[in-house]
Parts: structure tokens; sequence; C-alpha cells
């Protein structure tokens, strides 16, 4: 995330605890900061989707995991008899 001097020392003095908002203006600055650092995170989540890294759903691969589930469950009801 690319920050201008004042933010990035906003964010600095926070991250060490002596930050204390002055006045409404600080808490909203705060507040664009925290939302823009958590979009960049949320979006850094999806590109590996975008681009086709991500794990495939399809009905062949559900319906495995609902298999392995399944026997996982019954191997451990069957553990506990």
């Amino acid at each position: 995330m690319k920050l201008d001097p004042d933010e990035k020392k906003l964010l600095e003095s926070f991250e060490r605890g002596e930050w204390k908002p002055v006045g409404d203006e600080d808490v909203a600055r705060m507040r664009e900061l925290a939302r823009r650092h958590l979009r960049e995170d949320v979006q850094a989540g999806f590109d590996p989707l975008a681009s086709g890294d991500g794990r495939s759903d399809n009905r062949v691969s559900g319906r495995r995991l609902a298999a392995s589930i399944t026997s996982r469950g019954r191997a451990r009801r069957t553990k506990r008899r």
C-alpha cells in the first residue's frame, strides 16, 4: 500500500502504541487507512483465483470432498464403539 509521508507517520505511531487521536479528522484518516489496507488484503486473496490458481470447485471435487468427510466420520464412529 502506498502511503504519503503523513499517513506513514500516523501508521507508525499507531503500531508503536503512541497514537492518540486529536480530533475527528485523525480518527477518520485512521479508519480510511484501515479500509484501504483491508481492501488490498482481500484483493490479494482474490487475485490467485482470478488467474486460475485457486482450488477448483465443481461437482466432482465436491462429491470427493463429501465422500472423504463421510468416510472419516464413519471411521471415527466405529473407533468409538
